[in-house]
């Protein structure tokens, strides 16, 4: 970076985990841009995350965090205020990075858009999964003549209670599925294709857990190609993981690990052939695994599923370096995909 280009000041709104863990760290990577404030309701929150992160400025009143010498504003409050929070900083000619769920409606979500067109400023929806390691590198994958075509899409999210999860998502229209969701919405639409969901059905039951288990069970079908996907909640174990049929290549995406696997197609269904199936999938594994240990505790200490592109990329936009690679639309139709599930799984949207 040229020593005589002003750096973009950030502003960051909510001290929870997901700016701690994710946003934070991301736009620290960039030095095209320097974190000047943070804001949060509970100013013990924001005191110590600015002290972890020398932060200047702290602020537990939004009209003042917004009054200060900032350029753009990341969104990392709990969903139900996203576009709320979203729309203030935009209305006083911040660009916005919003975390997913980009809003709670579609209408709130067109507002903002709306707004931002209007402003001419940059809004974006924290779609990260998108960019991390791994389905940067299925993106190359797919672009092979020895993959070929994609025909189908299987996602899979088991979720224990045990994990580490937001207090907040019981309060949210369709609990932990309208904030997890997102995820299998914006990675369904990029190897599917827009898509309509054809089915759709909802579980609940009670099983002496911490909370009832529940599973969604969604058929889509897309432009391009059919999928699938099922979450659990309270499930024995937390998994994430996405199954990539092609002609003539089995793609599969951890997504948790951020690793990817490969495999050829069975041409000939011999007594080695599952052997050698296994033996593909543990090379892969300890490959990967070793890089991953020392890029996460050696190196960066640290893992970002692609919030680290989204921070570039947001940046970039600002600047007029590149255009933006992901609008408003995205965000909301990730959002009004969610309602449309819920609704046809037969709950209602806000007794789920």
């Amino acid at each position: 970076m040229n020593n005589q280009e002003k750096k973009i000041k950030i502003g960051i709104v909510g001290a929870g985990w997901v700016a701690n863990n994710r946003h934070i760290p991301a736009f620290k990577s960039d030095r095209r841009c320097s974190i000047v404030a943070i804001y949060d309701t509970t100013l013990e929150k924001a005191e110590k995350t600015a002290k972890k992160y020398k932060i200047k400025n702290i602020f537990s009143d939004y009209n003042s965090f917004l009054n200060s010498e900032i350029d753009a504003v990341v969104v990392c409050t709990p969903p139900m205020c996203h576009a709320s929070v979203a729309k203030e900083a935009l209305l006083r000619n911040k660009h916005v990075l919003v975390e997913k769920p980009f809003s709670l409606t579609i209408a709130d979500g067109k507002e903002i858009e709306n707004i931002a067109k209007s402003n001419g400023l940059i809004l974006f929806p924290g779609h990260n999964f998108l960019f991390s390691r791994a389905m940067l590198k299925i993106k190359e994958e797919l672009k092979k003549p020895d993959t070929g075509d994609i025909l189908h899409v299987s996602g899979y999210q088991w979720s224990s209670w045990m994990r580490h999860l937001p207090t907040w998502f019981p309060e949210l229209p369709g609990g932990l599925f309208f904030d997890e969701g997102p995820h299998f919405m914006y990675l369904m639409k990029y190897l599917v294709g827009d898509f309509s969901v054809t089915s759709a059905t909802y579980t609940k039951k009670e099983a002496g857990m911490k909370r009832p288990f529940e599973n969604y069970v969604v058929s889509v079908k897309g432009e391009r190609a059919t999928g699938d996907f099922s979450m659990f909640f309270g499930s024995p174990m937390s998994e994430w993981l996405i199954v990539i049929m092609c002609q003539k290549k089995t793609l599969v995406y951890d997504m948790f690990r951020d690793f990817y696997f490969t495999f050829n197609p069975e041409l000939k269904r011999t007594r080695m052939y599952p052997i050698s199936v296994v033996a593909s999938f543990d090379r892969q594994v300890w490959k990967q695994y070793i890089k991953w240990i020392f890029r996460r505790y050696a190196i960066f200490k640290r893992h970002l599923y692609g919030a680290d592109v989204i921070a570039r990329k947001f940046l970039d936009a600002i600047t007029g370096k590149s255009e933006p690679i992901l609008h408003p639309s995205d965000g909301y139709q990730a959002v009004e995909k969610i309602i449309e599930i819920i609704k046809k799984s037969g709950t209602n949207l806000y007794e789920v």
